[in-house]
């Protein structure tokens, strides 16, 4: 279903994930208030500001939470990501939330960064990217709506479901010249 209007969603941005200590130190440096969803938040963070939501979250509800907010954060797990992009790069344009994300290599593989997807390589710049959204119901909506159009364009399980027939296809192909 298409996602609820853009601007009468909360304009605290999400985050839907474990604590870690990479996390925590992005979170500090964000100065407007995030929603934070998953276990292991508490007061021990010292994250001054933010909202603990705190608790697992079942999957069927995740997207109905990223639904409510103009914006999700999502910052690599720096203890499980080896290569490769995570369902919170894809999950939170198909909500039509605009997805702040950490620069990671395979982002800009997947998205145009700063159009379809915002980009930050540091705390400060999670935080800019944050308020201008927060500030400019546009600019964030415009971002959405292009990220949401990649990924129903290029990133569903059926795309990955085609490429991966191909690939096995290909496999199985006898190579040129062999009998």
């Amino acid at each position: 279903p298409p996602p609820a209007a853009y601007g009468s969603r909360s304009t605290q941005m999400v985050f839907i994930a474990n604590p870690t200590p990479h996390r925590r130190d992005i979170l500090r440096g964000i100065t407007s208030p995030v929603a934070l969803h998953g276990p292991g938040w508490g007061r021990q963070d010292r994250l001054t500001g933010h909202e603990i939501k705190g608790g697992r979250i079942a999957a069927r509800r995740v997207s109905s939470i990223l639904a409510q907010h103009r914006a999700a954060l999502n910052i690599q797990n720096e203890f499980n990501v080896i290569s490769g992009l995570n369902q919170r790069n894809f999950q939170p344009c198909l909500a039509g939330a605009t997805l702040i994300t950490d620069d990671q290599p395979d982002v800009a593989r997947c998205f145009t960064p700063g159009a379809e997807v915002l980009v930050f390589r540091s705390a400060d710049e999670a935080s800019a990217l944050y308020d201008r959204v927060r500030g400019d119901v546009n600019f964030g909506a415009t971002v959405a709506g292009r990220g949401r159009d990649r990924v129903l364009a290029h990133h569903t399980f059926a795309h990955r479901l085609k490429a991966i027939t191909a690939a096995v296809g290909e496999s199985r192909r006898p190579a040129s010249g062999s009998r």
